[in-house]
């Protein structure tokens, strides 16, 4: 996904470590510089658009060897550990449509796939408190225990693990209705 790759390594400087679990790379072909994971056999890529521009990208993937991306990282809590589960990740906006409605519809989109889904869980792991704070006014819930960690020691903060239960189908389609009439993120996101 090149838009990935612009705002992580070329808005927000990053890039991943040489040694990360998810084995993270960097590739590159005509379309340019894109990132590619054990995980990219089983993603599923939802985008938004302005018009024909790519603004906005998230994926949700399947475990791959028993295990979530964040589950090289991290262990999780038991329930959610042994449930069916998903992950939604590598979430990226660009960064002047930062406080605009681009995320509230990319996560309409995850709610609705959600809701048609099998999961019995969906885990996310929210790098900032607003972030939280809105994944929690989603739907998204914290575990009880081991709800914190970070990826990389050198890492300013720890992530804050969420999940959202996918078998309530009817809250996960409330929740998305709320996110398809919002007009504009409540804070920047960069």
């Amino acid at each position: 996904m090149g838009l990935l790759y612009r705002v992580y390594a070329g808005e927000m400087g990053w890039v991943p470590d040489p040694e990360n679990p998810s084995k993270w790379i960097i590739c590159e072909d005509a379309g340019g510089k894109y990132f590619k994971d054990i995980f990219s056999p089983v993603s599923r890529w939802f985008g938004v658009f302005d018009g024909s521009l790519l603004i906005g990208t998230g994926r949700v993937i399947d475990p791959v060897n028993g295990k979530l991306d964040m589950e090289l990282y991290h262990n999780l809590p038991e329930i959610l550990g042994k449930s069916v589960r998903l992950e939604f990740n590598r979430v990226a906006i660009l960064r002047e449509y930062g406080d605009t409605n681009a995320f509230p519809l990319l996560c309409a989109e995850l709610l609705f796939y959600l809701s048609e889904s099998k999961a019995h869980y969906c885990l996310i792991a929210s790098p900032t408190d607003p972030l939280t704070e809105f994944s929690l006014s989603m739907g998204f819930r914290k575990p009880e225990l081991g709800g914190r960690f970070k990826y990389h020691a050198s890492d300013i903060q720890p992530v804050q693990v969420l999940y959202i239960d996918c078998r309530d189908k009817k809250g996960l389609l409330a929740s998305r209705q709320k996110l398809l009439l919002m007009d504009a993120f409540p804070f920047r996101l960069m």
